[in-house]
């Protein structure tokens, strides 16, 4: 062992202690003694340090010491560390202790003790010791184990590893990997794919073939009603838009028009263009207002109704309205300007998509049908309830289906029958009219007017009339534990609903103060709180109402083009009233959860509208149906029913393209929810909720762009999934919102999204692109150019590219200009180089430049490519 001492230059000595051939074991630093009188000069001379003098001093007793000292201590630390300070980084070691359970004499049947669950529970619990002498009651039966530990406690060598997917390796590159910054935790969300062009329009729970087909009859309408796919065969992909899709035209201008690419379909022109029903323009779908029995419009029909019988007082007493059969919603959306909220419904394809149209012009709509099931409306919530030749014998199986319209009827409410048996007097028609005023007469329903071609009854207020009928005298009441707000999967029942011998429902206040005023069945339906329900409504109004201002003035609500809105977790309506008190221009449907208390008669006395959903379940409407969901609280409750990935897939069906979603919910659902947003091509950040960053619930606000969708149709179309013209025909959307008629290969680019016409084009505000494509006999399919300059032939592949060397073409590329920012522009050159295989091209320009800071030689894309 050798002693080195170093000095160092802030006065100090280091002194090392090491062996021969080995590194050095000790170190210590010592400060400097002070210095002794300098000797004489004859007297310095050089000792040399032995072995012997290092021992002699007595700085290596001290040395010792000191170490025994510290050994001493760090075998008792060491100890005591074993007694739950493990968490002491100075006492713990890098090797696992291991010691004797208390209970290793004794012998436990552990199998039943070990489940899944008991991974995520404490130390503590599963360490608690239990006594032999104690008699305890057999264990419950244990969960599902994947048996990677035997009954010993080791390890297995033929556990179950559970289901495996192929599709994770061969996608592994397909998914976006997404870190937290707060946890060590990685979420993965696969990208969803498009689904097929045919789907572009799928309703799952209404287009169920093969479930409809196991049918065993289909008499009484069951094939219009709701058939999901069963477990494992949910929707998993997303539902893509019409070839040529175009965001909606804005209401009130929807109400008379529509565009014919969102909604494809010309069949009902050709059934009801006579009716006055619907008519095609050019791009567009016109509604003239009329329907089968008032031709002349719906204005003068309502006028009529309200002529006929004063009391229906639209928007005042009738705030709230059915529409069976409703056709394209021209009653309904004439309502509108009423201060009138009307619910139209009709079966699918009964007319071709006649509730798509009507959703389009954005009108209140939903696909349901009178068959066999109670329709998902609360009872006593519409004031009147119209049928206008809406196809359906409400005689049938003894008024069964009548008698669910008088259910959803308000206690001193209109039943409107426009129909051929009120006025025609066939021996046929007038015997259904016998048989329809003998059924009104047994339900004690009055008949108020009959003139021309309508009919109109008026319901009781109470059940006196119902008690005063005779032994025997059908329809029945029904019993009185029958809940006629119980609507989810609940069978139509031959009887009469009892009315509330206390009159809720019947005294509702006048519009608009039924809106802020609390309604009598706040008190009779079923919910958590028995007595400040009044209070908790008023709290839910002021909260949602101070919301909405924040988020009009936050993220200018006011200038988003909101129409079709639904609250998908709606409690009392108190979103829907602070929308109405803000003067959003928009109806909202208010999903009232099975899963949750039942508000809906709490809705429809307020005056708004509401149905009840399971979202574990697909719901009933058409894609691209609303621009805006909003859902507070709800993933945080349904996680635990089903998978959100499912609810929000369903969510994307049915939002618009260019619409938005707002999620409100816990902390902890926030980051999966996000991913999934983002998987779907949504454009999803959180943020804060009013009450700060430290508060347990967040905002998710989502972004459904159009462009993101088109361009995946686009890739789709690459890998052959879709056909070329539908691919072409979605980049040309993507650029400029306008297309050729399908199977043309045209493309024109017009700047800031304006269509082209000779005005536009002489003030050289819009730049066209030029392209010819021929079919085999040499005639142009489909050509657009710019009157003043030359015409040039375009490309159909990729192969065709180099022959257009040195010849003059059109093309497109993204300019960056400060004063409009980035937009694409139209240029004229030579093709100096053709790059066959990418589509991309070097070309050379002699006018129209691009911005001096890119050159005259430019790297851009040639159109159309073989897409």
């Amino acid at each position: 062992m050798v002693h080195i001492t170093k000095p160092k230059p802030n006065g100090h000595f280091i002194s090392k202690f090491c062996g021969a051939g080995s590194a050095c074991s000790h170190t210590q630093i010592l400060q400097k003694p002070p210095p002794p009188p300098p000797p004489p000069t004859h007297q310095l001379t050089m000792k040399p340090l032995t072995n012997t003098n290092l021992f002699k001093t007595p700085l290596i007793l001290k040395i010792t010491a000191f170490t025994l000292i510290s050994i001493t201590f760090f075998y008792l630390g060491k100890h005591w560390s074993n007694g739950g300070y493990q968490q002491l980084l100075f006492f713990s070691t890098p090797e696992n202790s291991i010691s004797i359970s208390p209970n290793n004499d004794r012998s436990f049947n552990i199998t039943p003790l070990i489940s899944l669950n008991q991974s995520d529970q404490p130390l503590t619990d599963q360490a608690t010791t239990i006594s032999p002498h104690t008699e305890e009651s057999p264990p419950p039966d244990p969960n599902r184990t994947f048996g990677i530990i035997d009954s010993d406690g080791k390890m297995s060598d033929d556990f179950e590893a559970g289901e495996f997917d192929p599709d994770i390796v061969e996608n592994w590159g397909n998914r976006s990997e997404i870190e937290s910054g707060s946890e060590d935790l990685r979420l993965w969300a696969k990208k969803y794919e498009l689904c097929p062009v045919s789907m572009r329009e799928y309703i799952p729970c209404l287009d169920n073939v093969e479930a409809i087909k196991r049918l065993k009859s289909t008499e009484k309408g069951e094939r219009f009603e709701r058939h999901c796919p069963e477990k494992g065969n949910e929707l998993n992909c997303l539902v893509p838009p019409p070839e040529g899709y175009r965001p909606p035209i804005p209401w009130p201008r929807s109400r008379d028009e529509v565009w014919y690419s969102n909604v494809p379909h010309s069949r009902l022109v050709e059934d009801k263009g006579g009716q006055n029903w619907i008519s095609k323009a050019k791009d567009k779908f016109t509604f003239p207002g009329g329907g089968t029995q008032f031709i002349h419009g719906a204005d003068k029909y309502l006028d009529q109704i309200s002529e006929m019988v004063p009391d229906i007082a639209f928007g005042n007493h009738t705030r709230v309205v059915l529409d069976v059969g409703c056709g394209v919603a021209s009653f309904g959306a004439y309502l509108l300007s009423r201060n009138v909220m009307t619910m139209s419904i009709a079966p699918k394809d009964v007319h071709e998509n006649q509730i798509q149209f009507a959703l389009e012009r954005g009108v209140p709509a939903m696909v349901a049908a009178f068959a066999t099931h109670r329709l998902l409306y609360p009872s006593q919530a519409f004031e009147l309830i119209h049928c206008s030749r809406c196809r359906i014998n409400w005689t049938r199986d003894d008024g069964i289906l009548l008698l669910e319209v008088n259910r959803m009827l308000r206690a001193g409410g209109y039943f409107a029958w426009a129909a051929q048996p009120v006025y025609k007097h066939e021996q046929v028609l007038e015997e259904q009219w016998e048989e329809m005023f003998n059924l009104t007469t047994r339900l004690c329903w009055e008949l108020v007017k009959k003139e021309g071609y309508i009919a109109i009854w008026r319901k009781p207020l109470n059940n006196s009339c119902y008690l005063s009928r005779e032994t025997g005298a059908k329809p029945h009441l029904c019993d009185s534990d029958d809940d006629p707000d119980n609507v989810w999967y609940v069978d139509l029942k031959a009887c009469i609903s009892r009315l509330p011998e206390n009159g809720y429902g019947a005294n509702v206040s006048m519009w608009p103060s039924r809106l802020n005023t609390p309604p009598d069945r706040l008190q009779s339906i079923q919910y958590e709180s028995f007595i400040a329900r009044k209070e908790l409504l008023k709290a839910e109004d002021k909260f949602w109402s101070e919301t909405i201002a924040g988020y009009v003035r936050a993220w200018r609500w006011k200038k988003f083009k909101l129409r079709n809105v639904m609250d998908m977790k709606a409690g009392f309506g108190g979103f829907a009233a602070a929308l109405i008190e803000q003067g959003f221009d928009c109806w909202v449907l208010n999903v009232v959860p099975v899963s949750g208390s039942n508000t809906l008669p709490v809705l429809y006395d307020r005056g708004l509208l509401g149905v009840m959903h399971d979202w574990c379940e697909p719901f009933d409407t058409y894609p691209r149906t609303y621009d805006l969901l909003h859902a507070a609280g709800l993933f945080s409750v349904e996680r635990k029913r089903c998978n959100m990935s499912t609810i929000m897939l369903e969510m994307d069906r049915i939002l618009r393209p260019g619409g938005r979603a707002y999620i409100r919910d816990s902390l902890d659902v926030m980051d999966e929810l996000q991913q999934i947003a983002k998987a779907m091509g949504w454009q999803a950040t959180v943020r804060d909720t009013s009450e700060g960053p430290h508060a347990s619930y967040r905002i998710l606000t989502c972004d459904k762009h159009l462009l993101p969708t088109l361009r995946r149709q686009r890739k789709m179309a690459k890998k052959g999934r879709i056909s070329k013209e539908e691919g072409l025909s979605c980049y040309q959307n993507m650029l400029t919102g306008s297309s050729c008629q399908k199977g043309e290969h045209s493309v024109i680019v017009v700047k800031h999204n304006v269509h082209c016409t000779d005005d536009l084009l002489k003030s050289k505000r819009a730049c066209p692109l030029f392209i010819k494509s021929d079919d085999e006999k040499g005639k142009a399919l489909c050509q657009r150019h710019n009157p003043g300059l030359q015409e040039i032939e375009g490309v159909n592949t990729k192969e065709e590219v180099a022959w257009y060397a040195g010849k003059r073409m059109a093309y497109i590329y993204k300019a960056k200009v400060k004063q409009q920012g980035t937009h694409f522009r139209c240029i004229w050159g030579k093709v100096t180089r053709p790059h066959g295989n990418s589509g991309v091209v070097r070309a050379k320009f002699k006018s129209n430049l691009p911005p001096k800071s890119m050159g005259t030689r430019v790297r851009v894309f040639m159109y159309p490519s073989n897409i």
